[in-house]
Protein backbone atom coordinates (compact mmCIF):
# COMPACT_ATOMS: atom_id res chain seq x y z
CA UNK A 1 0.00 0.00 0.00
CA UNK A 2 1.18 3.51 -0.83
CA UNK A 3 0.23 6.82 0.73
CA UNK A 4 -0.45 9.31 -2.06
CA UNK A 5 -0.98 13.06 -1.75
CA UNK A 6 -2.73 14.80 -4.67
CA UNK A 7 -3.19 18.53 -5.21
CA UNK A 8 -5.76 19.53 -7.84
CA UNK A 9 -7.61 22.72 -8.74
CA UNK A 10 -11.02 21.02 -9.10
CA UNK A 11 -12.33 17.94 -7.33
CA UNK A 12 -15.61 16.50 -5.99
CA UNK A 13 -18.23 17.89 -6.10
CA UNK A 14 -16.89 20.31 -8.73
CA UNK A 15 -17.14 19.08 -12.33
CA UNK A 16 -14.79 19.57 -15.27
CA UNK A 17 -12.37 17.53 -17.38
CA UNK A 18 -9.49 17.65 -14.88
CA UNK A 19 -11.82 16.69 -12.06
CA UNK A 20 -13.17 13.73 -14.05
CA UNK A 21 -9.73 12.27 -14.75
CA UNK A 22 -8.45 12.91 -11.22
CA UNK A 23 -11.56 11.34 -9.69
CA UNK A 24 -11.23 8.31 -11.96
CA UNK A 25 -7.58 7.76 -11.04
CA UNK A 26 -7.79 8.49 -7.30
CA UNK A 27 -10.90 6.34 -6.86
CA UNK A 28 -9.20 3.48 -8.70
CA UNK A 29 -6.10 3.77 -6.54
CA UNK A 30 -8.19 3.86 -3.36
CA UNK A 31 -10.07 0.73 -4.46
CA UNK A 32 -6.72 -1.01 -4.81
CA UNK A 33 -5.91 -0.32 -1.18
CA UNK A 34 -3.81 2.84 -1.46
CA UNK A 35 -4.34 5.69 1.00
CA UNK A 36 -5.27 8.85 -0.93
CA UNK A 37 -5.38 12.44 0.33
CA UNK A 38 -6.61 15.15 -2.05
CA UNK A 39 -5.99 18.86 -1.39
CA UNK A 40 -8.24 21.21 -3.38
CA UNK A 41 -9.63 24.78 -3.07
CA UNK A 42 -12.36 25.61 -0.58
CA UNK A 43 -15.86 26.20 -1.98
CA UNK A 44 -18.86 27.81 -0.21
CA UNK A 45 -20.99 25.34 1.71
CA UNK A 46 -18.42 22.53 1.65
CA UNK A 47 -16.55 21.20 4.72
CA UNK A 48 -12.84 21.86 5.17
CA UNK A 49 -12.30 18.10 5.44
CA UNK A 50 -14.36 15.06 4.49
CA UNK A 51 -14.12 11.45 3.34
CA UNK A 52 -15.41 10.66 -0.16
CA UNK A 53 -15.22 7.15 -1.65
CA UNK A 54 -12.53 6.30 0.89
CA UNK A 55 -10.49 9.39 -0.09
CA UNK A 56 -9.61 12.14 2.38
CA UNK A 57 -10.40 15.56 0.91
CA UNK A 58 -8.84 18.68 2.45
CA UNK A 59 -10.09 22.04 1.18
CA UNK A 60 -7.84 25.08 1.53
CA UNK A 61 -8.08 28.84 1.10
CA UNK A 62 -6.09 28.91 -2.14
CA UNK A 63 -7.53 29.55 -5.60
CA UNK A 64 -6.79 30.88 -9.08
CA UNK A 65 -8.72 33.73 -10.73
CA UNK A 66 -7.75 35.45 -14.00
CA UNK A 67 -4.37 33.68 -13.90
CA UNK A 68 -3.61 35.22 -10.49
CA UNK A 69 -3.24 33.32 -7.21
CA UNK A 70 -5.21 34.21 -4.09
CA UNK A 71 -5.37 32.96 -0.51
CA UNK A 72 -3.03 32.18 2.35
CA UNK A 73 0.13 30.98 0.61
CA UNK A 74 2.21 30.32 3.73
CA UNK A 75 -0.46 28.17 5.39
CA UNK A 76 -0.91 26.17 2.19
CA UNK A 77 2.81 25.54 1.75
CA UNK A 78 3.22 24.56 5.41
CA UNK A 79 0.31 22.12 5.09
CA UNK A 80 1.77 20.40 2.02
CA UNK A 81 5.24 20.18 3.58
CA UNK A 82 3.73 18.58 6.69
CA UNK A 83 1.57 16.17 4.67
CA UNK A 84 4.54 15.17 2.51
CA UNK A 85 6.24 13.72 5.59
CA UNK A 86 3.37 11.23 5.93
CA UNK A 87 3.07 10.30 2.24
CA UNK A 88 5.19 8.32 -0.20
CA UNK A 89 4.48 10.47 -3.25
CA UNK A 90 2.92 13.84 -4.06
CA UNK A 91 1.12 14.35 -7.38
CA UNK A 92 0.50 17.95 -8.49
CA UNK A 93 -2.20 18.03 -11.16
CA UNK A 94 -1.48 20.62 -13.89
CA UNK A 95 0.68 23.73 -13.86
CA UNK A 96 -0.91 27.15 -14.34
CA UNK A 97 -2.91 26.89 -11.13
CA UNK A 98 -2.23 28.03 -7.58
CA UNK A 99 -2.12 24.60 -5.96
CA UNK A 100 0.85 23.55 -8.09
CA UNK A 101 2.69 26.77 -8.87
CA UNK A 102 2.76 28.08 -5.29
CA UNK A 103 4.72 24.98 -4.29
CA UNK A 104 7.63 25.67 -6.63
CA UNK A 105 9.60 27.68 -4.02
CA UNK A 106 9.33 24.87 -1.43
CA UNK A 107 9.68 21.71 -3.54
CA UNK A 108 13.10 21.10 -1.98
CA UNK A 109 11.38 20.94 1.43
CA UNK A 110 8.88 18.31 0.32
CA UNK A 111 10.36 15.02 1.41
CA UNK A 112 8.38 12.49 -0.62
CA UNK A 113 8.63 11.70 -4.34
CA UNK A 114 7.23 14.47 -6.54
CA UNK A 115 5.20 13.89 -9.72
CA UNK A 116 3.66 16.46 -12.06
CA UNK A 117 0.49 15.31 -13.84
CA UNK A 118 -0.05 17.37 -16.99
CA UNK A 119 -3.35 17.78 -18.82
CA UNK A 120 -1.85 19.90 -21.57
CA UNK A 121 0.03 23.21 -21.43
CA UNK A 122 -0.43 26.66 -22.88
CA UNK A 123 1.13 26.40 -26.35
CA UNK A 124 1.27 30.18 -26.95
CA UNK A 125 -0.33 29.78 -30.40
CA UNK A 126 -2.80 32.38 -31.63
CA UNK A 127 -6.22 31.27 -32.85
CA UNK A 128 -9.16 32.98 -34.53
CA UNK A 129 -11.09 33.02 -31.28
CA UNK A 130 -8.36 35.20 -29.73
CA UNK A 131 -9.35 38.01 -32.11
CA UNK A 132 -13.11 37.91 -31.43
CA UNK A 133 -12.98 41.16 -29.45
CA UNK A 134 -10.60 43.21 -27.33
CA UNK A 135 -11.31 41.16 -24.20
CA UNK A 136 -10.24 37.88 -25.85
CA UNK A 137 -7.21 39.60 -27.36
CA UNK A 138 -6.11 41.17 -24.08
CA UNK A 139 -6.67 37.94 -22.14
CA UNK A 140 -4.54 36.00 -24.64
CA UNK A 141 -1.66 38.47 -24.25
CA UNK A 142 -1.98 38.32 -20.47
CA UNK A 143 -2.13 34.52 -20.41
CA UNK A 144 0.86 34.11 -22.73
CA UNK A 145 2.89 36.48 -20.58
CA UNK A 146 1.92 34.72 -17.33
CA UNK A 147 2.84 31.26 -18.59
CA UNK A 148 6.03 32.43 -20.32
CA UNK A 149 7.09 33.89 -16.98
CA UNK A 150 6.11 30.66 -15.20
CA UNK A 151 8.24 28.39 -17.39
CA UNK A 152 11.08 30.85 -17.80
CA UNK A 153 11.72 31.63 -14.14
CA UNK A 154 10.86 28.30 -12.50
CA UNK A 155 13.19 25.97 -14.39
CA UNK A 156 15.19 25.01 -11.29
CA UNK A 157 12.03 24.25 -9.34
CA UNK A 158 10.36 22.20 -12.07
CA UNK A 159 13.51 20.09 -12.43
CA UNK A 160 12.93 18.88 -8.87
CA UNK A 161 10.02 16.71 -10.04
CA UNK A 162 10.93 13.05 -10.29
CA UNK A 163 8.58 12.39 -13.20
CA UNK A 164 5.84 13.86 -15.37
CA UNK A 165 2.59 12.07 -16.21
CA UNK A 166 1.09 12.85 -19.63
CA UNK A 167 -2.28 11.90 -21.09
CA UNK A 168 -0.79 11.21 -24.52
CA UNK A 169 2.47 11.64 -26.42
CA UNK A 170 0.97 14.12 -28.91
CA UNK A 171 0.50 16.82 -26.28
CA UNK A 172 3.03 19.70 -26.62
CA UNK A 173 4.00 19.16 -22.99
CA UNK A 174 5.38 15.69 -23.73
CA UNK A 175 8.23 17.16 -25.75
CA UNK A 176 8.46 20.41 -23.77
CA UNK A 177 9.23 18.92 -20.35
CA UNK A 178 11.68 16.38 -21.70
CA UNK A 179 13.54 18.89 -23.86
CA UNK A 180 13.56 21.90 -21.52
CA UNK A 181 13.88 20.22 -18.11
CA UNK A 182 15.14 16.71 -18.88
CA UNK A 183 12.28 15.12 -16.92
CA UNK A 184 11.09 11.71 -18.04
CA UNK A 185 7.44 11.57 -19.05
CA UNK A 186 5.17 8.57 -18.55
CA UNK A 187 2.14 8.21 -20.80
CA UNK A 188 -1.05 7.20 -19.01
CA UNK A 189 -3.22 7.31 -22.15
CA UNK A 190 -6.80 8.49 -21.91
CA UNK A 191 -9.52 6.33 -20.43
CA UNK A 192 -13.17 6.34 -19.48
CA UNK A 193 -15.28 4.57 -16.90
CA UNK A 194 -16.36 1.09 -18.03
CA UNK A 195 -19.97 2.13 -17.49
CA UNK A 196 -19.76 4.13 -20.74
CA UNK A 197 -19.51 0.91 -22.72
CA UNK A 198 -22.41 -0.60 -20.79
CA UNK A 199 -24.68 2.23 -21.94
CA UNK A 200 -24.92 0.67 -25.40
CA UNK A 201 -27.24 -2.02 -24.07
CA UNK A 202 -29.12 0.19 -21.62
CA UNK A 203 -29.82 3.57 -23.14
CA UNK A 204 -31.93 4.03 -26.25
CA UNK A 205 -31.39 7.74 -26.73
CA UNK A 206 -28.34 9.05 -28.58
CA UNK A 207 -25.27 10.25 -26.72
CA UNK A 208 -21.87 11.50 -27.84
CA UNK A 209 -18.29 10.96 -26.73
CA UNK A 210 -15.57 13.60 -27.08
CA UNK A 211 -12.97 11.88 -29.25
CA UNK A 212 -10.15 13.95 -27.78
CA UNK A 213 -10.65 12.31 -24.40
CA UNK A 214 -11.56 8.82 -25.48
CA UNK A 215 -9.47 6.26 -27.36
CA UNK A 216 -11.53 3.60 -29.09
Amino acid sequence: MMKILVTVNTYYPMLDGVQAVTDYLTTGLAQRGHQITVVTPMSPGLPAKEIYNGITIIRVNIYTKYALYHGNRDDYRDLIIKLSEKNDVMINVCTQNALTDLLFPVLNQISCKKVLHIHGINDFKWRKSDFMDWKHFAYKIWKNFQWWKLYQFNSDAIKKYDAVLQLHRFDPGYIFFKKKYGIKSYILENACDKRLGELNGIRKEKYCVCSKLYNS
